[in-house]
């Protein structure tokens, strides 16, 4: 895709009449997802008369039918900036607040396949992470010690979790200050390491973990007040706890952005961190507040996008999968950190009578809803029943062994979008093969039939936890399954040249 500068923070270009009949679909993506479960919104709009009235969205297709290609505008702002397209008498503007643009051209139907291009091209990560975290259970500051983290890791290895990241509680003090604006504030000795929690020290996690081949991460907030008026000292914490403590997943929270210096000025904290090794990962969100949003955070490290809770009874396991596949139409899904819960904790905060209640899952149907991002064990993982340990950690193994192909994969959702009672999946396809993760979720419908394209060998099923009766013939799959909340995993070798 070129891109495009901008003047006085707007891009135009003269397009004449070419899209009088054009179709404009626009593409907004909403952050501060603690507010709101709805993270892509897409609106398709008829060209009248020469003319676009104002009209917000973050990726713009304009696609014309008849001559059977689509321009594409992608506009990655951070979230102080919503960009807006129009057009007058034959002239294309685009606001967008001194942030460039980006344009490309395809075939009509191609243009989600090359924004997913676009944004590979902005983020390589070596493969995709299980990652445990030890706030998803609600036990917040009150669980993290020593203790309770070593316990993890040992969890951790059974599991076959990459890394175990230390959230919130490892710190002295509770995030809790504000100044008169309402910005928070991490002063004096906020950022000691809590002895009481850790009495031989935060440093002791690290090889404990090593000794159980798990790596670590650690939670941090950096004062954005100022223009990151702390910039040198917060570095140095997180030097400090690169070169000393050993960990090497950083996720960077509580980010609040109200100037486009501060947006600025946090991707230069990115860029110092990553600086600090080649094993240096960083983990953003989107929950809460300004932030960089999913476009401009593209080059850096992945995104949790949910805080989802089922202490609080919000989690379910349909809205999260809903969630992924609605961006994974446009972001590459290995940027992406997605959760999954213990489904046997917090039954209590459930009606009885829901039939999508987290309990009804199996924990590896959580694991492969969510296999295609970066998997969240949002999880005190030391609480988990022997059955569903067993099935997590087999399922494990398996991604583990095929997540290369997946993390190069152009990752699509498929099917229809989960609604709770849907048929969906995804499709990731690479040079070498082609893998389907098919959902049948609470509906009586049982068989998916998918046209696959004949350069695909005959499929393996890799996982899945109900009965699949699976014919492939004359370029279709035909898939029945035998249980709702079932899924199968399958992939297709490309046959040889």
């Amino acid at each position: 895709m070129q891109r495009l500068e901008t003047n006085n923070g707007e891009h135009t270009e003269q397009v004449g009449s070419r899209f009088q009949t054009a179709i404009l679909t626009a593409v907004l993506f909403r952050a501060e997802t603690d507010k709101h479960d709805t993270p892509v919104s897409k609106k398709t709009y008829n060209v009248f008369r020469n003319k676009i009235e104002k009209t917000n969205g973050h990726i713009f297709f304009l696609s014309l039918p008849t001559e059977k290609l689509s321009v594409v505008y992608i506009v990655p702002t951070p979230d102080i900036i919503t960009p807006s397209i129009s057009m007058e008498d034959g002239t294309l503007s685009i606001e967008c607040g001194d942030y460039p643009v980006y344009r490309g051209i395809c075939e009509c139907g191609a243009e989600a396949a090359l924004c997913r291009s676009w944004y590979r091209t902005l983020y390589k990560p070596q493969n995709l992470v299980a990652m445990s975290n030890t706030w998803g259970d609600r036990g917040g500051r009150d669980v993290v010690t020593e203790a309770f983290v070593k316990r993890e890791i040992e969890w951790a290895q059974k599991l076959g979790v990459d890394a175990v990241q230390v959230d919130d509680g490892w710190q002295n003090k509770a995030p809790k200050i504000y100044d008169e604006q309402g910005l928070r504030l991490f002063e004096g000795d906020f950022w000691d390491v809590k002895s009481s929690a850790f009495p031989n020290g935060i440093e002791s996690i690290t090889p404990y973990a090593n000794e159980h081949g798990v790596e670590t991460g650690l939670w941090f907030a950096p004062q954005s007040r100022n223009n990151f008026e702390r910039f040198d000292r917060d570095i140095a914490i997180l030097r400090r706890a690169y070169d000393e403590w050993g960990f090497r997943h950083f996720k960077l929270d509580m980010l609040q952005l109200n100037s486009v210096e501060q947006c600025k000025r946090t991707e230069e904290f990115m860029n110092a961190v990553l600086s600090m090794g080649h094993d240096v990962t960083v983990e953003l969100d989107v929950t809460n507040d300004h932030r960089l949003g999913y476009l401009t955070s593209a080059p850096y490290g992945t995104l949790f996008v949910e805080n989802r809770y089922s202490a609080w009874g919000n989690y379910y396991p349909h809205a999260t999968l809903r969630n992924l596949w609605n961006l994974s139409e446009f972001i590459a899904s290995s940027k992406l950190q997605f959760e999954l819960l213990n489904p046997t904790r917090f039954t209590e905060k459930y009606q009885s009578n829901d039939t999508l209640r987290p309990e009804l899952y199996d924990i590896d149907y959580l694991f492969a809803s969510v296999m295609v991002s970066n998997p969240l064990f949002w999880m005190e993982m030391q609480y988990l029943p022997q059955r569903e340990a067993e099935r997590l950690s087999a399922i494990v193994s398996i991604w583990k062994k095929w997540r290369g192909e997946l993390v190069r994969a152009d990752v699509r959702p498929i099917c229809e979008e989960p609604s709770g009672c849907s048929l969906t999946g995804f499709a990731a396809e690479t040079d070498n093969a082609m893998h389907l993760i098919l959902l049948r979720e609470v509906t009586e419908r049982d068989t998916f039939s998918l046209p696959i394209s004949s350069e695909l060998e005959t499929p393996d099923v890799l996982a899945s936890n109900t009965e699949v009766d699976m014919h492939f013939e004359n370029g279709m799959l035909t898939a029945r399954f035998s249980a709702q909340r079932g899924y199968a995993w399958i992939r297709f070798p490309r046959k040889a040249n």
